[in-house]
């Protein structure tokens, strides 16, 4: 069953997914980091953090991703289950001194399997006028082939 833009309500975790599901359950109980994935893009120039906000917004798979909850039922294989909460992806937009560093606060956030969104954005800008962009996800969601689509459907609607 799909919605109205074709994207799912549900979608059933596949095998690499589960042991991703493991991992994290694993990193939990021992107090370990997450399984966070990162794309870092960096700039030569100030990107504008509202026209990368509105970019975003206007995604309807950031908006899936955002409004998703894994259900793990019992004997059942897991899914994510679409929830359309009304969630939007936050946008957060930090300043570091140092060239080329990302911030710690960005680092060691952890996205778990219980988060509120499973996605979240950055953006860092330098003082000598260049930025990054950086997106945040439970590995989870997207290996490495389902990262390249989604990065491909971003491209899609910017100008640039």
């Amino acid at each position: 069953m799909t919605g109205k833009r074709g994207l799912p309500y549900k979608v059933r975790l596949s095998g690499a997914d589960c042991f991703h599901l493991v991992l994290d359950k694993h990193a939990k109980k021992h107090g370990a980091g997450g399984n966070v994935m990162r794309k870092v893009f960096f700039f030569n120039s100030r990107i504008d953090h509202k026209k990368i906000g509105q970019v975003l917004k206007r995604s309807d798979v950031i908006n899936w991703l955002c409004n998703i909850r894994l259900r793990t039922p019992l004997f059942r294989i897991p899914y994510w289950q679409y929830t359309a909460g009304g969630k939007e992806i936050v946008l957060t937009q930090h300043d570091e001194p140092d060239e080329k560093q990302i911030p710690r606060s960005i680092l060691e956030r952890d996205i778990t399997i219980k988060a509120s969104r499973f996605v979240e954005a950055d953006i860092i800008y330098y003082p000598s006028g260049n930025s990054a962009f950086i997106l945040s996800w439970n590995h989870i969601l997207l290996d490495a082939k389902g990262t390249v689509l989604l990065f491909d459907h971003l491209n899609q609607l910017t100008e640039n």
